[in-house]
Protein backbone atom coordinates (compact mmCIF):
# COMPACT_ATOMS: atom_id res chain seq x y z
CA UNK A 1 0.00 0.00 0.00
CA UNK A 2 2.83 2.40 0.83
CA UNK A 3 4.31 1.84 -2.78
CA UNK A 4 1.08 2.73 -4.67
CA UNK A 5 0.83 6.14 -2.30
CA UNK A 6 4.32 6.75 -2.44
CA UNK A 7 4.28 5.99 -6.72
CA UNK A 8 1.08 8.16 -7.10
CA UNK A 9 3.27 10.97 -5.03
CA UNK A 10 6.03 11.04 -6.59
CA UNK A 11 4.18 10.97 -10.31
CA UNK A 12 1.90 13.65 -9.12
CA UNK A 13 4.91 16.00 -7.78
CA UNK A 14 6.96 15.41 -11.09
CA UNK A 15 4.37 16.06 -13.09
CA UNK A 16 1.52 17.95 -12.12
CA UNK A 17 2.31 19.99 -8.81
CA UNK A 18 5.05 20.92 -7.12
CA UNK A 19 4.05 20.18 -3.53
CA UNK A 20 5.97 17.84 -1.52
CA UNK A 21 3.56 15.43 -1.29
CA UNK A 22 6.31 12.21 -0.19
CA UNK A 23 7.21 13.63 2.83
CA UNK A 24 3.49 13.23 4.94
CA UNK A 25 3.33 9.93 3.26
CA UNK A 26 6.79 8.71 4.45
CA UNK A 27 6.48 10.46 7.97
CA UNK A 28 3.30 8.58 8.85
CA UNK A 29 4.25 5.39 7.66
CA UNK A 30 7.88 5.35 9.55
CA UNK A 31 5.79 6.54 12.81
CA UNK A 32 2.89 4.27 12.77
CA UNK A 33 4.66 0.87 11.53
CA UNK A 34 8.53 1.87 12.98
CA UNK A 35 9.61 -0.27 9.71
CA UNK A 36 13.54 0.44 9.19
CA UNK A 37 13.00 -0.78 5.75
CA UNK A 38 11.51 3.13 5.27
CA UNK A 39 15.12 4.23 4.65
CA UNK A 40 15.56 2.20 1.78
CA UNK A 41 12.31 2.94 0.37
CA UNK A 42 12.91 6.67 0.87
CA UNK A 43 15.82 6.49 -0.78
CA UNK A 44 14.63 4.64 -3.59
CA UNK A 45 11.58 7.21 -4.01
CA UNK A 46 14.34 9.98 -3.72
CA UNK A 47 16.18 8.86 -7.01
CA UNK A 48 13.16 8.29 -8.90
CA UNK A 49 11.74 11.78 -8.31
CA UNK A 50 15.25 13.33 -8.51
CA UNK A 51 15.21 11.73 -12.21
CA UNK A 52 11.63 12.70 -13.00
CA UNK A 53 12.30 15.96 -11.55
CA UNK A 54 15.64 16.80 -13.09
CA UNK A 55 17.02 17.33 -10.11
CA UNK A 56 20.99 16.29 -8.97
CA UNK A 57 20.52 12.64 -8.34
CA UNK A 58 20.70 11.71 -4.91
CA UNK A 59 19.65 15.34 -2.97
CA UNK A 60 16.04 14.13 -2.85
CA UNK A 61 17.35 10.84 -1.20
CA UNK A 62 19.58 12.20 1.31
CA UNK A 63 16.88 15.04 2.44
CA UNK A 64 14.57 12.23 3.18
CA UNK A 65 17.05 9.96 4.90
CA UNK A 66 18.22 13.31 7.21
CA UNK A 67 14.74 13.83 7.70
CA UNK A 68 13.55 10.46 8.76
CA UNK A 69 17.19 10.19 11.08
CA UNK A 70 15.75 13.10 12.64
CA UNK A 71 12.70 12.21 13.07
CA UNK A 72 14.14 8.91 14.58
CA UNK A 73 16.20 10.79 17.32
CA UNK A 74 13.01 12.76 18.24
CA UNK A 75 11.11 9.82 18.54
CA UNK A 76 12.93 8.77 21.97
CA UNK A 77 11.90 11.76 23.72
CA UNK A 78 8.05 13.13 22.22
CA UNK A 79 5.39 10.37 21.63
CA UNK A 80 5.73 10.23 17.86
CA UNK A 81 2.10 9.00 17.41
CA UNK A 82 0.50 12.22 18.53
CA UNK A 83 -1.34 14.83 16.52
CA UNK A 84 1.08 17.48 17.35
CA UNK A 85 3.95 15.41 16.68
CA UNK A 86 2.84 14.61 12.88
CA UNK A 87 1.60 18.09 12.96
CA UNK A 88 4.97 19.92 13.63
CA UNK A 89 7.13 17.44 11.89
CA UNK A 90 5.43 17.24 8.44
CA UNK A 91 5.43 21.10 8.43
CA UNK A 92 8.97 21.18 9.54
CA UNK A 93 9.91 19.09 6.74
CA UNK A 94 7.86 20.00 4.14
CA UNK A 95 8.85 23.50 4.69
CA UNK A 96 12.62 22.63 4.76
CA UNK A 97 12.09 20.48 1.21
CA UNK A 98 10.13 23.41 -0.58
CA UNK A 99 12.73 25.73 0.61
CA UNK A 100 15.57 23.91 -0.75
CA UNK A 101 14.24 22.51 -3.98
CA UNK A 102 11.78 24.80 -5.31
CA UNK A 103 11.48 28.30 -2.75
CA UNK A 104 8.68 29.82 -4.63
CA UNK A 105 5.41 29.41 -2.76
CA UNK A 106 7.28 27.63 -0.09
CA UNK A 107 5.10 28.31 2.88
CA UNK A 108 2.09 27.58 0.83
CA UNK A 109 3.99 24.16 -0.38
CA UNK A 110 4.45 23.33 2.93
CA UNK A 111 0.48 24.29 4.39
CA UNK A 112 -0.65 22.65 1.78
CA UNK A 113 1.13 19.95 2.59
CA UNK A 114 0.66 19.63 6.46
CA UNK A 115 -3.11 20.10 5.39
CA UNK A 116 -2.29 16.57 3.60
CA UNK A 117 -0.56 14.84 6.36
CA UNK A 118 -3.49 15.85 9.02
CA UNK A 119 -6.12 14.09 6.51
CA UNK A 120 -4.16 11.30 6.76
CA UNK A 121 -3.22 10.94 10.21
CA UNK A 122 -7.17 11.51 10.70
CA UNK A 123 -8.47 8.89 8.56
CA UNK A 124 -5.59 6.50 9.53
CA UNK A 125 -6.53 6.84 13.17
CA UNK A 126 -10.01 7.06 13.36
CA UNK A 127 -10.37 4.32 9.94
CA UNK A 128 -7.92 2.20 10.36
CA UNK A 129 -7.20 1.70 14.02
CA UNK A 130 -10.74 1.27 14.64
CA UNK A 131 -10.78 -1.67 12.07
CA UNK A 132 -8.48 -3.59 14.59
CA UNK A 133 -10.45 -3.13 17.13
CA UNK A 134 -13.19 -4.67 15.17
CA UNK A 135 -11.38 -7.55 13.43
CA UNK A 136 -8.40 -8.58 16.41
CA UNK A 137 -7.25 -11.26 13.82
CA UNK A 138 -5.56 -9.10 11.83
CA UNK A 139 -1.96 -9.60 12.32
CA UNK A 140 -0.20 -6.86 14.28
CA UNK A 141 1.76 -4.93 11.63
CA UNK A 142 -1.29 -5.05 9.28
CA UNK A 143 -3.06 -3.49 11.63
CA UNK A 144 -0.17 -0.80 12.57
CA UNK A 145 0.14 -2.43 15.74
CA UNK A 146 3.70 -3.25 16.77
CA UNK A 147 4.49 -2.43 20.55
Amino acid sequence: MIYLALLVSVLLQSTLLSIPLMIPFILLYFIYFKDPKIFLISFIFGIILDILLLNPIGATSAFLSIFLFIVSAYERKFETETFYFVLIFSFLGALAYSYLFSPAFFIFKALVSLILACAIYFFYSNFWKSRKKLNPSLPRRQAGLLK
